[in-house]
Parts: C-alpha cells; sequence; structure tokens
C-alpha cells in the first residue's frame, strides 16, 4: 500500500465520527504532500461543498476529475454539481455521455442524460436514452413514465409554448414551499428562452429568499433591463441596492425614475424621502414627504419624518435606522480587519439591541477570530428574534451539531426547517446523516429517498442509501 493510501485510511475514522474539519486537514496534508492524489481532492471538495464553500469544491471537483478522468464517482460529482449549482446543463450532459461510453448499461446515468435531454429540449435523444433504459430493464417505471409523456406529446406542442404559457405551469409552486422546485422550473424556462424578464425577477425574489444574494442580483438587473418600463421590476432592484449592498446613491436614481412614471407612489415617495434624510438632503427629503401628505394627508410616516426635519434640536444621528447603520458597517465585514467589523457590530446593537441580523454577523465574525462562546450567544440570539429566517435557524443548528455535538437539539432545528423548506436538500442530507448517527435508520432512509425524488442523481444519498438497504439485508 501506498503511503498516501495509508494516511487516507487512517483517516476514515474522522469521516465516522463526524469530525469534517480534522479530516479536511488531514486532506490538505494529504494532498500537500501528494498533489496528484485524486480521492483527496475529491473528498476534500465534499467537505468544503458541505461546509458551504462551493468554490473550493468546484475548483477541487475538476482537479479529482481531470487526474482520474476514467473514475464514473468524480465524473458525476462534476456533472451533479454544473447542473444542480451553476445551471451548465449543456456541461453537465456532456460528462455524462462520456460517463456512458465507459459503461453503456449504467442505468441511473442514462434516465439523468433523458432528463437532461427533455429539459434542453432534445427530446429524439431523450427517448434514446429512455429506451435504452427499458431494454436492460423493462419494468423500469421512471423510464417508461418520461417515454410515455414523451411519445403522446401532440406534434410540435412544447416547441410552439410561449413563455406566457411555460410560466403559467409553474405559477402554482411559485408562492408555495417548494422553494427548489420552482428555481429549478424557472431556470429550465429561461433556457429556452432566456429574455423572459418575469422569470429573471422571479428568480431573484427566490434566490435572495434561499440566501443566494450574487445570484438575486443577477437575476434582478438582468429583469430590469429586458423590461426597463416595469415599475415591480425596477423597484425590486432599487430595494435591493439600498437594503443588501447599500448603493443607496443607486437606489436613489432609480426610485427617482420610478416617481417619474408614478409619482403618486406612495411607498417610493416614502423610501426616496428616508433616503435624502440619511443623505442629508433635507430639501429633497422635505418635498417627496410633502409630497405624501398632499395624496394622504392622515399619513403618520411621513407626517413624523417631516416633524424630526423641521426639529432643528433633532440629532441626524439619532434617527438612523439599524438597517442604515448596518449598510454602512458593511464594507468592513468584507474587509480584512475582523475586529473592526465586530466593534462596529456591537455599537449598532448598543443602540438597537434586537437587530437579529446584526447578531447573526457577529456569530459568524465571532466564530472565525475563534471565540465560540460569543458566536453562539449571537447564533441563539439571531435565531430568537427571527424564527423564521432559514439561515439563522440552519447556522444555530450547524454549531450544535459541528461545535457542541448537541446532535438531538441541531437534530429539532433541522426537522423545523424541512417543515418550511421540505425540498432544501442540503438540510435533508444533514438530517439523514444524524438519523444515522442516531442509529435511526429508518428515519435516515426517508430522508435520504426524499432526496432522490428531488434530485434522483444525486451521488450521496444513493450511496448512503445503498448502504442502509446492505445493513438491512446483511442482518
Amino acid at each position: 500500500m501506498l503511503p498516501h493510501e495509508k494516511m487516507y485510511l487512517d483517516m476514515q475514522p474522522l469521516f465516522n465520527n463526524c469530525r469534517p474539519e480534522d479530516a479536511m486537514a488531514v486532506l490538505e496534508n494529504i494532498i500537500e504532500s501528494y498533489p496528484d492524489f485524486a480521492q483527496a481532492h475529491h473528498d476534500l471538495g465534499y467537505l468544503y461543498f458541505t461546509s458551504g464553500h462551493k468554490e473550493k469544491s468546484l475548483i477541487l471537483y475538476e482537479r479529482a476529475a481531470m487526474l482520474q478522468s476514467e473514475n464514473m464517482a468524480f465524473q458525476k460529482t462534476l456533472a451533479d454539481f454544473y447542473y444542480v449549482e451553476q445551471n451548465r446543463v449543456e456541461d453537465a450532459l456532456q460528462i455524462y455521455v462520456n460517463i456512458l461510453e465507459q459503461n453503456p448499461e449504467h442505468i441511473e446515468t442514462l434516465l439523468i442524460a433523458g432528463h437532461l435531454c427533455v429539459a434542453l429540449h432534445k427530446f429524439e435523444d431523450a427517448k434514446g436514452y429512455y429506451n435504452r433504459v427499458l431494454e436492460i430493464e423493462p419494468g423500469n417505471r421512471d423510464a417508461k413514465g418520461n417515454l410515455d409523456q414523451l411519445e403522446n406529446m401532440p406534434p410540435g406542442s412544447s416547441d410552439s409554448k410561449t413563455p406566457e404559457e411555460m410560466y403559467d405551469q409553474i405559477k402554482p409552486i411559485l408562492g408555495g414551499s417548494k422553494v427548489h422546485e420552482a428555481i429549478n422550473a424557472l431556470e429550465r424556462l429561461l433556457e429556452t428562452y432566456p429574455d423572459f424578464a418575469l422569470a429573471h425577477n422571479d428568480l431573484g425574489v427566490l434566490y435572495y429568499r434561499g440566501g443566494e444574494s450574487e445570484k438575486a442580483l443577477t437575476h434582478y438587473e438582468k429583469a430590469a433591463q429586458l423590461q426597463p418600463e416595469n415599475i415591480t421590476f425596477k423597484k425590486n432592484l432599487a430595494d435591493f441596492y439600498c437594503v443588501v449592498q447599500g448603493r443607496i446613491e443607486d437606489a436613489l436614481k432609480i426610485y427617482v425614475d420610478v416617481l417619474g412614471a408614478q409619482p403618486e407612489d406612495i411607498e417610493t415617495l416614502l423610501v426616496t424621502g428616508h433616503i435624502c434624510a440619511s443623505l442629508e438632503k433635507i430639501e429633497d427629503a422635505r418635498v417627496f414627504y410633502n409630497r405624501v401628505l398632499e395624496i394622504e394627508p392622515w399619513n403618520l410616516d411621513a407626517r413624523e419624518s417631516l416633524d424630526k426635519l423641521d426639529d432643528p434640536a433633532t440629532d441626524s444621528s439619532n434617527c438612523a435606522t439599524p438597517e442604515e447603520m448596518y449598510r454602512e458597517l458593511k464594507p468592513l465585514m468584507e474587509g480584512e480587519n475582523l475586529q473592526d467589523a465586530v466593534d462596529a457590530l456591537e455599537k449598532l446593537l448598543d443602540n438597537f439591541s434586537d437587530y437579529a441580523l446584526a447578531h447573526n454577523d457577529l456569530g459568524v465574525l465571532y466564530y472565525r477570530i475563534g471565540n465560540k462562546d460569543k458566536a453562539l450567544y449571537h447564533y441563539e440570539s439571531a435565531a430568537r428574534l427571527q424564527p423564521d429566517n432559514i439561515v439563522f435557524k440552519k447556522n444555530i443548528a450547524d454549531f450544535y451539531f459541528v461545535e457542541q455535538s448537541r446532535t438531538e437539539d441541531a437534530l429539532k432545528i433541522y426537522v423545523d426547517v424541512l417543515t418550511d423548506y421540505p425540498e432544501d436538500v442540503e438540510t435533508l442530507l444533514i438530517t439523514g446523516n444524524i438519523c444515522v448517527m442516531l442509529h435511526k435508520f429508518e428515519d435516515a432512509k426517508v430522508f435520504f429517498s426524499r432526496v432522490l425524488e428531488i434530485e434522483p442523481w444525486n451521488a450521496d444519498a444513493r450511496e448512503t442509501l445503498d448502504k442502509l438497504n446492505g445493513l438491512r439485508e446483511a442482518v
């Protein structure tokens, strides 16, 4: 046995005992000494992925697939990442086709290739893959059902669907809890109609709800670019600039533009007045508040804001909202001096002790600098103040599980998350793994099976479920 293979085998108990940080350190050491050991790259990629570092995981997955191009597991992991995480459907399909050249009777890969061809509207190719499955397994329900749908599709019916017709089919799931399903459906729509602005806007909303701000911004901007006259799209983008990115001047320009088209939009008049006040453009703010009162003389928000402007004794610093303070300090959190960011967030909480986002970010920062007691306090405060926020809930559950081995407490939170987001694959996988640790094998099977219903190609769920079924057969 080669030295790096022995190191790899010695590392396996770390995985089994759920000590990912130790396993990552060992894998990093192995790669440093043996940079061409593909298995270490692959497994480290998985650990980075489960820790939320998806860019690093992609680099490692690609490296593993390059080093061992004949390894089907490595190739499938990379293809899954391209498809699920990056929506690179064509790239994923090419890898699956390469896999089938090595193993032309691999049922799971044939099915996935068929599904991807359907997503790309390559229906004849899809039929070929499904028929091949049925030649190998005549009783395969998945292939049979999909093939029947393709065969019974009226000639040209799918190709003749307008984006509006496709969107109408998606609408019933947009407002529900199946966020992952809704995102996938909208992404598929955009594969066919990349300039359908409404789908971009809705994807922006869904990605923002899921905590993926960069993707949300991309789609908000695309929607506003495609339909610059759409007031909703413009306001969504302005809100994102203002609240999430602190790009106040950019947001203000859009709000003023909105008012050019809808001069009596009360909400926009108020927001614009608040921004002007925060920028100390007092006379401009006064104009917007007075305009609100001309339209709605009873509007208390405008009246109180105007009174503050008219009261010379009012200290503008006391009028700052937590959102305004948070926007001002956000660049500190993106810099290298973590202590400055911590100090600024603590100052914010001195004024607004119930601002949940500051507590959550303090939890992250304190964890990064090694103060885990304070990290725990702020994670718990954030989750208590905003119990419906999925990011805050998952952060505290992760801390309980990884740092404190409070497995039962973490499990309760993950299950609660799944009540609101039943198709959150990451949480389903974590919950399944915890059930395995607790020897709740039947419960674990339920979670892994649910993952495969959502993502039939998910290798982690498939492999773990196979192991669990193997345990039962061994007994």
